[in-house]
């Protein structure tokens, strides 16, 4: 499933237990608990970045994927957590081949230059940006509809070399 369709479903969730969604309002929001209809579950809080920084914290030590060093607890890790991110999706657009300025413009960079003469339509950005999706979702679904898509197409092939073969030992007997 595509993260689009993802947050739209996750926004329609929202709207569906009385939040208020409109363009201004932040994706991601603290105090969304269904158990508490409280105004700030309705309007959604916005996360400092210290914030996001610490739940991500306390997921990534829950899981295992950190060893926490309890000695040296504040000491700086080779990968920081939310850089992480940053580097897997720079090189998941690098690896699937995305237009290096349009990867620089999905990565908020500047482009120097090339920002004041080249600016890519929407359409073009989010074909560049299609290019990587496999490599950035888990959901395997686009891989195996796309394998699906490959040997359909391979299949009518053979099934076509067959029947010409059929033909050719038809007139071949005769």
């Amino acid at each position: 499933m595509h993260s689009a369709k993802q947050i739209d479903d996750y926004l329609d969730f929202r709207k569906r237990h009385g939040g208020k969604i409109s363009e201004n309002s932040y994706l991601i929001v603290k105090k969304f608990d269904l158990h508490l209809m409280v105004e700030t579950m309705i309007t959604g809080k916005q996360f400092s970045p210290l914030g996001i920084q610490g739940m991500l914290g306390h997921y990534i030590n829950n899981s295992g994927l950190r060893e926490i060093d309890y000695v040296n607890q504040f000491k700086r890790k080779e990968v920081p957590r939310l850089y992480a991110f940053r580097k897997f999706f720079t090189t998941q657009l690098v690896s699937s081949k995305v237009n290096p300025e349009i990867r620089e413009m999905l990565l908020a960079h500047k482009i120097g230059l090339a920002s004041a003469n080249y600016r890519p339509t929407v359409e073009e950005m989010y074909k560049e940006y299609g290019k990587a999706i496999d490599n950035l979702t888990i959901d395997p679904a686009n891989r195996l509809q796309r394998k699906i898509e490959t040997l359909s197409i391979e299949k009518s092939r053979l099934d076509r070399i067959e029947e010409k073969m059929k033909k050719m030992e038809l007139m071949y007997q005769k």
